[in-house]
């Protein structure tokens, strides 16, 4: 009976060191196993004895408060659009400095 079936997740010492890292069992025999690390890297190795191996624990992680969320952006006012004259006049400035009604099509402009 093998301990650990191929497709276990486990965690190992790497190269017999005192730190134990998570791996996946990719063969099993009688004593030992071969494994891949699974933190990114390609690490592998064959014939880990089955005392460098442990299953693997499932670490607690600790409730942390998420960071509050950021104020929302102020909003800018809408553009209001140019206001158009309710009614378009006909009137025009007399040289500046008095204002006078526009002339009819074909009538003089009285001075």
């Amino acid at each position: 009976a093998r301990p650990y079936p191929v497709g276990t997740q486990v965690e190992a010492r790497f190269k017999g060191g005192a730190k134990f890292y998570a791996a996946i069992v990719v063969a099993a025999r009688d004593g030992a196993v071969d494994v891949t690390y699974c933190d990114g890297s390609s690490d592998a190795e064959a014939n880990v004895p089955l005392d460098l191996v442990r299953p693997l624990q499932r670490r607690k992680r600790t409730a942390v408060a998420a960071p509050p969320a950021p104020p929302p952006a102020a909003k800018k006012p809408a553009k209001r659009p140019k206001a158009k004259p309710a009614v378009k006049s006909s009137a025009i400035w007399d040289n500046g400095s008095s204002w006078r009604p526009r002339a009819e099509a074909g009538t003089r402009n009285p001075a």
